[in-house]
Protein backbone atom coordinates (compact mmCIF):
# COMPACT_ATOMS: atom_id res chain seq x y z
CA UNK A 1 0.00 0.00 0.00
CA UNK A 2 1.23 3.59 -0.90
CA UNK A 3 1.62 6.47 1.70
CA UNK A 4 -1.24 8.17 0.38
CA UNK A 5 -3.82 4.86 0.40
CA UNK A 6 -4.22 4.42 -2.76
CA UNK A 7 -4.70 0.87 -2.20
CA UNK A 8 -7.97 1.56 -0.35
CA UNK A 9 -9.19 3.64 -3.56
CA UNK A 10 -8.04 0.34 -5.93
CA UNK A 11 -9.63 -1.78 -3.66
CA UNK A 12 -13.30 0.15 -3.99
CA UNK A 13 -12.56 0.66 -7.82
CA UNK A 14 -11.86 -2.92 -8.36
CA UNK A 15 -15.26 -3.94 -5.81
CA UNK A 16 -16.83 -2.59 -9.28
CA UNK A 17 -15.87 -5.03 -11.40
CA UNK A 18 -14.48 -8.05 -9.89
CA UNK A 19 -16.99 -10.58 -8.11
CA UNK A 20 -15.31 -11.18 -5.01
CA UNK A 21 -14.34 -7.45 -4.83
CA UNK A 22 -18.24 -6.98 -5.11
CA UNK A 23 -18.65 -8.64 -1.88
CA UNK A 24 -15.60 -7.26 -0.02
CA UNK A 25 -17.06 -3.60 -0.60
CA UNK A 26 -20.60 -4.59 0.37
CA UNK A 27 -19.72 -6.32 3.93
CA UNK A 28 -17.57 -2.97 3.91
CA UNK A 29 -20.48 -1.17 3.53
CA UNK A 30 -22.57 -2.90 5.67
CA UNK A 31 -19.94 -2.12 8.04
CA UNK A 32 -20.70 1.30 8.13
CA UNK A 33 -23.79 1.77 9.80
CA UNK A 34 -24.58 5.50 12.19
CA UNK A 35 -20.66 6.04 13.33
CA UNK A 36 -17.28 4.98 12.84
CA UNK A 37 -16.12 3.51 16.00
CA UNK A 38 -14.20 -0.20 15.90
CA UNK A 39 -16.45 -1.98 17.77
CA UNK A 40 -19.54 -1.43 16.02
CA UNK A 41 -17.83 -1.95 12.40
CA UNK A 42 -16.55 -5.41 14.07
CA UNK A 43 -19.84 -6.55 15.10
CA UNK A 44 -21.55 -5.52 11.59
CA UNK A 45 -18.43 -6.80 9.65
CA UNK A 46 -19.09 -10.35 11.95
CA UNK A 47 -22.58 -10.18 11.34
CA UNK A 48 -22.77 -9.64 7.84
CA UNK A 49 -20.18 -11.91 7.02
CA UNK A 50 -21.73 -15.21 8.91
CA UNK A 51 -25.14 -14.15 7.62
CA UNK A 52 -23.80 -14.31 4.00
CA UNK A 53 -22.10 -17.51 5.27
CA UNK A 54 -18.74 -16.16 4.26
CA UNK A 55 -17.39 -16.73 7.60
CA UNK A 56 -13.42 -17.94 7.11
CA UNK A 57 -12.99 -16.72 3.69
CA UNK A 58 -10.17 -14.28 2.95
CA UNK A 59 -12.07 -11.62 1.03
CA UNK A 60 -14.37 -11.04 4.91
CA UNK A 61 -10.94 -9.57 5.63
CA UNK A 62 -10.49 -7.69 3.44
CA UNK A 63 -13.04 -6.32 3.35
CA UNK A 64 -12.95 -5.82 7.56
CA UNK A 65 -9.00 -4.59 7.27
CA UNK A 66 -10.61 -1.45 4.79
CA UNK A 67 -12.77 -0.20 7.28
CA UNK A 68 -10.51 -0.93 10.14
CA UNK A 69 -8.03 1.12 8.49
CA UNK A 70 -9.91 4.24 9.25
CA UNK A 71 -9.58 3.87 13.01
CA UNK A 72 -6.25 3.51 14.56
CA UNK A 73 -6.84 2.46 17.87
CA UNK A 74 -8.14 -0.95 16.91
CA UNK A 75 -6.49 -3.75 19.37
CA UNK A 76 -5.99 -7.54 18.72
CA UNK A 77 -7.14 -8.67 22.00
CA UNK A 78 -10.17 -6.38 22.66
CA UNK A 79 -11.30 -7.13 18.79
CA UNK A 80 -10.50 -10.76 19.21
CA UNK A 81 -12.71 -10.72 22.78
CA UNK A 82 -15.46 -8.55 21.45
CA UNK A 83 -16.62 -10.83 18.28
CA UNK A 84 -16.33 -14.19 20.77
CA UNK A 85 -18.53 -12.42 22.95
CA UNK A 86 -20.88 -11.56 20.23
CA UNK A 87 -21.61 -15.33 19.50
CA UNK A 88 -20.23 -15.43 16.84
CA UNK A 89 -18.32 -18.00 14.71
CA UNK A 90 -14.44 -18.85 14.94
CA UNK A 91 -13.76 -18.74 12.00
CA UNK A 92 -14.64 -14.81 11.47
CA UNK A 93 -12.41 -14.57 15.20
CA UNK A 94 -9.60 -16.02 13.75
CA UNK A 95 -9.60 -13.39 10.94
CA UNK A 96 -9.22 -10.57 13.34
CA UNK A 97 -5.30 -11.35 13.62
CA UNK A 98 -4.84 -10.66 9.79
CA UNK A 99 -7.64 -7.17 10.46
CA UNK A 100 -5.53 -6.30 13.24
CA UNK A 101 -2.57 -6.54 10.76
CA UNK A 102 -3.56 -4.41 8.82
CA UNK A 103 -5.26 -1.77 10.31
CA UNK A 104 -3.94 1.57 8.33
CA UNK A 105 -5.14 -0.71 4.95
CA UNK A 106 -7.69 1.98 3.71
CA UNK A 107 -6.77 4.93 6.00
CA UNK A 108 -6.82 6.93 2.76
CA UNK A 109 -10.53 6.00 2.12
CA UNK A 110 -12.25 8.99 3.20
CA UNK A 111 -9.98 11.74 1.80
CA UNK A 112 -10.47 10.30 -1.94
CA UNK A 113 -14.15 11.97 -2.54
CA UNK A 114 -14.87 9.48 -5.81
CA UNK A 115 -14.29 6.19 -3.68
CA UNK A 116 -15.64 7.83 -0.40
CA UNK A 117 -19.16 8.57 -2.46
CA UNK A 118 -18.97 5.06 -3.72
CA UNK A 119 -18.72 3.98 -0.74
CA UNK A 120 -21.45 5.60 1.14
CA UNK A 121 -23.99 4.51 -1.94
CA UNK A 122 -22.56 1.04 -1.45
CA UNK A 123 -23.39 1.17 2.41
CA UNK A 124 -27.14 2.57 1.65
CA UNK A 125 -27.89 0.15 -0.99
CA UNK A 126 -26.41 -2.96 0.75
CA UNK A 127 -28.11 -2.34 4.31
CA UNK A 128 -31.72 -1.35 3.11
CA UNK A 129 -31.98 -5.03 1.41
CA UNK A 130 -31.04 -6.48 5.08
CA UNK A 131 -34.27 -7.44 6.97
CA UNK A 132 -36.07 -5.72 10.05
CA UNK A 133 -35.82 -8.29 12.89
CA UNK A 134 -38.53 -8.76 15.89
CA UNK A 135 -39.19 -10.46 18.59
CA UNK A 136 -41.70 -11.58 21.65
CA UNK A 137 -42.20 -13.79 23.89
CA UNK A 138 -44.43 -15.64 21.95
CA UNK A 139 -47.09 -15.12 19.14
CA UNK A 140 -48.07 -11.46 20.48
CA UNK A 141 -45.83 -9.60 18.81
CA UNK A 142 -47.53 -11.14 15.38
CA UNK A 143 -49.73 -8.29 15.61
CA UNK A 144 -46.74 -5.69 15.51
CA UNK A 145 -45.82 -7.90 12.44
CA UNK A 146 -48.47 -7.46 11.21
CA UNK A 147 -48.40 -3.49 11.11
CA UNK A 148 -45.03 -3.08 9.86
CA UNK A 149 -45.74 -5.58 6.75
CA UNK A 150 -48.72 -3.18 5.92
CA UNK A 151 -46.55 -0.12 6.89
CA UNK A 152 -43.47 -0.85 5.03
CA UNK A 153 -44.40 -3.66 2.37
CA UNK A 154 -41.20 -3.29 0.45
CA UNK A 155 -39.40 -4.81 3.42
CA UNK A 156 -37.75 -7.86 4.69
CA UNK A 157 -38.56 -9.19 8.07
CA UNK A 158 -37.20 -12.07 10.54
CA UNK A 159 -39.39 -12.74 12.99
CA UNK A 160 -38.99 -14.78 16.69
CA UNK A 161 -41.29 -15.83 19.35
CA UNK A 162 -39.73 -17.42 22.49
CA UNK A 163 -42.74 -19.91 22.97
CA UNK A 164 -40.76 -22.17 24.89
CA UNK A 165 -40.28 -19.23 27.75
CA UNK A 166 -43.74 -17.41 27.53
CA UNK A 167 -44.91 -15.80 29.38
CA UNK A 168 -42.19 -13.00 30.08
CA UNK A 169 -44.97 -10.98 32.31
CA UNK A 170 -44.42 -13.11 35.08
CA UNK A 171 -40.45 -12.92 35.45
CA UNK A 172 -38.20 -11.36 37.25
CA UNK A 173 -36.61 -7.95 35.42
CA UNK A 174 -32.94 -10.29 35.60
CA UNK A 175 -34.36 -12.93 33.47
CA UNK A 176 -36.45 -10.73 31.09
CA UNK A 177 -33.42 -9.04 30.31
CA UNK A 178 -31.56 -12.52 29.85
CA UNK A 179 -34.28 -13.64 27.23
CA UNK A 180 -34.60 -10.40 25.22
CA UNK A 181 -30.74 -10.56 25.62
CA UNK A 182 -30.74 -14.02 24.02
CA UNK A 183 -33.65 -13.47 21.45
CA UNK A 184 -31.67 -10.29 20.15
CA UNK A 185 -28.44 -11.80 19.75
CA UNK A 186 -30.02 -14.41 17.46
CA UNK A 187 -31.51 -11.91 15.19
CA UNK A 188 -28.43 -9.87 15.28
CA UNK A 189 -26.28 -12.35 14.57
CA UNK A 190 -28.34 -13.51 11.28
CA UNK A 191 -27.97 -9.87 10.26
CA UNK A 192 -30.73 -7.32 10.36
CA UNK A 193 -30.86 -3.61 9.66
CA UNK A 194 -32.85 -2.52 13.69
CA UNK A 195 -34.58 -4.82 15.93
CA UNK A 196 -38.09 -4.02 17.42
CA UNK A 197 -39.04 -5.98 20.86
CA UNK A 198 -42.56 -6.34 19.93
CA UNK A 199 -43.10 -7.34 23.50
CA UNK A 200 -44.67 -4.69 26.05
CA UNK A 201 -42.45 -6.48 28.89
CA UNK A 202 -39.44 -6.84 26.97
CA UNK A 203 -39.52 -3.10 26.06
CA UNK A 204 -40.13 -1.79 29.87
CA UNK A 205 -37.34 -3.87 31.47
CA UNK A 206 -35.19 -4.14 28.21
CA UNK A 207 -34.96 -1.39 26.11
CA UNK A 208 -31.96 0.39 27.21
CA UNK A 209 -29.97 -2.57 27.85
CA UNK A 210 -30.74 -3.80 24.10
CA UNK A 211 -29.69 -0.26 23.17
CA UNK A 212 -26.32 -0.46 24.58
CA UNK A 213 -25.59 -4.10 23.68
CA UNK A 214 -26.17 -3.34 20.05
CA UNK A 215 -25.60 -0.10 19.17
CA UNK A 216 -25.47 1.43 16.83
CA UNK A 217 -27.95 -0.63 15.56
CA UNK A 218 -31.41 1.02 16.34
CA UNK A 219 -33.18 -1.07 19.01
CA UNK A 220 -37.64 0.08 18.69
CA UNK A 221 -39.94 -0.98 22.12
CA UNK A 222 -43.50 -0.85 21.86
CA UNK A 223 -44.22 1.30 25.33
CA UNK A 224 -43.40 4.69 23.94
CA UNK A 225 -46.15 4.67 20.70
CA UNK A 226 -48.54 2.64 22.53
CA UNK A 227 -48.27 5.94 24.94
CA UNK A 228 -48.28 8.33 21.86
CA UNK A 229 -51.52 6.35 20.64
CA UNK A 230 -53.35 6.54 24.02
CA UNK A 231 -52.39 10.08 23.96
CA UNK A 232 -53.54 10.95 20.99
CA UNK A 233 -56.94 8.90 21.27
CA UNK A 234 -57.97 10.70 24.59
CA UNK A 235 -60.39 13.44 24.74
CA UNK A 236 -60.13 13.60 28.53
CA UNK A 237 -56.57 12.70 29.67
CA UNK A 238 -58.49 9.60 31.09
CA UNK A 239 -56.39 6.49 30.36
CA UNK A 240 -56.57 3.16 31.30
CA UNK A 241 -53.46 0.62 30.66
CA UNK A 242 -54.05 -3.01 30.92
CA UNK A 243 -50.37 -5.15 30.62
CA UNK A 244 -48.52 -8.27 32.26
CA UNK A 245 -47.40 -7.81 35.52
CA UNK A 246 -44.26 -6.74 35.27
CA UNK A 247 -45.09 -3.65 32.67
CA UNK A 248 -47.78 -2.54 34.90
CA UNK A 249 -45.67 -2.61 37.60
CA UNK A 250 -43.19 -1.50 36.87
CA UNK A 251 -45.06 1.51 36.00
CA UNK A 252 -43.55 2.12 32.25
CA UNK A 253 -46.66 3.10 30.50
CA UNK A 254 -47.34 5.42 33.14
CA UNK A 255 -44.45 7.08 32.82
CA UNK A 256 -44.39 7.23 29.23
CA UNK A 257 -48.19 9.08 29.12
CA UNK A 258 -47.54 11.36 32.30
CA UNK A 259 -44.63 12.75 30.14
CA UNK A 260 -46.89 13.31 27.03
CA UNK A 261 -49.66 14.76 28.88
CA UNK A 262 -48.63 15.53 32.20
CA UNK A 263 -52.44 16.26 33.51
CA UNK A 264 -53.60 12.58 32.51
CA UNK A 265 -55.17 10.29 34.93
CA UNK A 266 -53.95 7.05 34.05
CA UNK A 267 -55.08 3.75 35.77
CA UNK A 268 -53.09 0.72 35.35
CA UNK A 269 -53.68 -3.11 35.79
CA UNK A 270 -52.15 -6.54 35.38
CA UNK A 271 -54.29 -9.04 33.57
CA UNK A 272 -52.02 -12.14 33.22
CA UNK A 273 -54.95 -14.60 32.31
CA UNK A 274 -55.61 -12.30 29.02
CA UNK A 275 -51.95 -13.59 27.74
CA UNK A 276 -53.28 -17.04 28.56
CA UNK A 277 -56.05 -17.04 26.55
CA UNK A 278 -54.38 -15.60 23.22
CA UNK A 279 -51.91 -17.98 23.27
CA UNK A 280 -54.43 -21.00 23.77
CA UNK A 281 -56.39 -19.14 20.61
CA UNK A 282 -59.22 -18.51 23.29
CA UNK A 283 -60.15 -14.93 21.43
CA UNK A 284 -63.65 -15.65 21.54
CA UNK A 285 -67.46 -16.56 23.73
CA UNK A 286 -68.17 -16.02 27.04
CA UNK A 287 -65.00 -17.36 29.05
CA UNK A 288 -63.03 -14.77 27.55
CA UNK A 289 -65.72 -11.91 28.26
CA UNK A 290 -66.22 -13.66 32.13
CA UNK A 291 -62.37 -12.86 32.14
CA UNK A 292 -62.54 -9.38 30.84
CA UNK A 293 -65.21 -8.48 32.84
CA UNK A 294 -63.38 -9.64 36.17
CA UNK A 295 -60.22 -7.26 34.98
CA UNK A 296 -62.31 -4.11 33.92
CA UNK A 297 -65.15 -3.82 36.12
CA UNK A 298 -63.37 -1.94 38.60
CA UNK A 299 -61.74 0.34 35.93
CA UNK A 300 -64.57 1.36 34.14
CA UNK A 301 -67.85 0.54 36.35
CA UNK A 302 -67.43 4.35 38.04
CA UNK A 303 -69.54 7.19 36.86
CA UNK A 304 -69.14 8.18 33.34
CA UNK A 305 -67.57 11.46 34.38
CA UNK A 306 -64.35 9.80 36.28
CA UNK A 307 -63.86 6.66 34.09
CA UNK A 308 -61.24 6.09 31.58
CA UNK A 309 -62.62 6.99 28.17
CA UNK A 310 -59.34 5.40 26.53
CA UNK A 311 -57.79 1.57 27.00
CA UNK A 312 -54.45 0.96 26.04
CA UNK A 313 -53.76 -2.62 25.22
CA UNK A 314 -50.29 -2.83 27.37
CA UNK A 315 -49.40 -6.09 25.95
CA UNK A 316 -49.06 -7.39 22.52
CA UNK A 317 -50.89 -10.94 22.90
CA UNK A 318 -54.05 -8.54 23.43
CA UNK A 319 -54.97 -6.90 20.22
CA UNK A 320 -56.53 -10.27 19.35
CA UNK A 321 -59.04 -9.72 22.59
CA UNK A 322 -60.19 -6.72 20.90
CA UNK A 323 -63.95 -8.12 19.76
CA UNK A 324 -64.65 -9.54 23.01
CA UNK A 325 -63.07 -6.57 25.07
CA UNK A 326 -65.43 -3.89 22.87
CA UNK A 327 -68.69 -6.09 23.81
CA UNK A 328 -67.80 -5.54 27.86
CA UNK A 329 -66.93 -2.16 27.42
CA UNK A 330 -69.68 -1.10 24.70
CA UNK A 331 -68.64 1.62 21.83
CA UNK A 332 -68.02 4.59 23.85
CA UNK A 333 -64.22 3.71 25.29
CA UNK A 334 -61.30 3.69 22.82
CA UNK A 335 -59.07 0.93 22.38
CA UNK A 336 -56.08 1.76 21.02
CA UNK A 337 -52.83 -0.69 21.21
CA UNK A 338 -48.94 0.01 20.07
CA UNK A 339 -48.83 -1.98 16.33
CA UNK A 340 -49.66 0.58 13.78
CA UNK A 341 -47.95 3.89 16.14
CA UNK A 342 -44.82 1.36 15.85
CA UNK A 343 -44.79 0.54 12.84
CA UNK A 344 -44.55 4.46 11.71
CA UNK A 345 -42.15 5.36 14.47
CA UNK A 346 -39.88 2.62 12.59
CA UNK A 347 -40.62 3.57 9.05
CA UNK A 348 -39.67 7.47 9.86
CA UNK A 349 -36.68 6.25 11.55
CA UNK A 350 -35.54 4.35 8.62
CA UNK A 351 -36.13 6.29 6.03
CA UNK A 352 -34.41 9.47 7.65
CA UNK A 353 -31.46 6.75 8.04
CA UNK A 354 -32.05 6.21 4.56
CA UNK A 355 -31.92 2.48 5.01
CA UNK A 356 -35.75 2.01 4.20
CA UNK A 357 -36.14 -0.33 1.25
CA UNK A 358 -38.61 1.57 -0.76
CA UNK A 359 -39.64 -1.45 -3.51
CA UNK A 360 -43.07 -1.91 -3.89
CA UNK A 361 -42.83 -5.62 -3.97
CA UNK A 362 -43.24 -7.79 -0.86
CA UNK A 363 -39.77 -9.48 0.25
CA UNK A 364 -41.44 -12.04 2.29
CA UNK A 365 -40.98 -13.22 6.13
CA UNK A 366 -38.95 -15.71 8.14
CA UNK A 367 -40.86 -16.94 11.37
CA UNK A 368 -38.66 -18.71 14.06
CA UNK A 369 -39.45 -19.69 17.04
CA UNK A 370 -38.20 -21.63 20.13
CA UNK A 371 -40.88 -24.16 21.07
CA UNK A 372 -44.00 -26.20 18.88
CA UNK A 373 -43.52 -24.92 15.34
CA UNK A 374 -47.02 -26.28 15.03
CA UNK A 375 -48.79 -24.73 17.69
CA UNK A 376 -47.18 -21.67 16.58
CA UNK A 377 -48.10 -21.61 13.59
CA UNK A 378 -51.72 -22.73 14.45
CA UNK A 379 -51.96 -19.81 17.28
CA UNK A 380 -49.80 -17.51 15.19
CA UNK A 381 -52.38 -17.39 12.55
CA UNK A 382 -54.90 -15.79 14.47
CA UNK A 383 -52.66 -12.54 15.10
CA UNK A 384 -50.75 -12.73 11.73
CA UNK A 385 -54.08 -12.63 10.18
CA UNK A 386 -53.34 -15.28 7.34
CA UNK A 387 -52.43 -18.71 7.63
CA UNK A 388 -48.87 -20.05 8.66
CA UNK A 389 -47.63 -23.71 7.50
CA UNK A 390 -45.51 -25.18 10.39
CA UNK A 391 -42.80 -26.53 8.25
CA UNK A 392 -42.63 -22.63 7.35
CA UNK A 393 -41.80 -22.33 11.32
CA UNK A 394 -37.44 -22.94 11.71
CA UNK A 395 -37.33 -24.53 14.96
CA UNK A 396 -34.04 -22.63 16.86
CA UNK A 397 -32.41 -22.91 20.45
CA UNK A 398 -31.36 -19.71 22.33
CA UNK A 399 -29.35 -21.60 24.89
CA UNK A 400 -26.76 -21.03 21.52
CA UNK A 401 -26.76 -17.59 21.79
CA UNK A 402 -26.34 -17.39 25.89
CA UNK A 403 -23.06 -17.05 26.59
CA UNK A 404 -22.78 -14.15 23.97
CA UNK A 405 -25.88 -12.65 25.61
CA UNK A 406 -24.28 -11.88 28.78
Amino acid sequence: MGDDGSTSMNFCHDAQIDGEGQLNCRTLAQAKVFRLDEYSIGAQIARSAQAAGLAGHGYVNRGARSVAGMQTSLHRRSFRNFFRHRGLTRAVADNVDELCRETQYAQGLARESNSYVWFQYAMQNSMTSLPIGVFDSGVGGLTVLRALREQMPGERFLYLGDTARLPYGTKSEATITRYALQAAQLLVARGVKCLVIACNTASAIALDRLGEKFAPLAVFGVIEPGADAGCRESPTGRIAVIGTESTVQGGAYQRAIKRRRPQAEVTAKPCPLFVALAEEGLIEGSIVEEVARHYLRGMFGGQSTTAPDTLVLGCTHFPVLTPALRRVLGESIKIVDSARTTAEAVEIALRRGQLLNSSSEWHGTQLLATDSPARFARVGSLFLGQAIEAPDVELVDLSLSAASAR
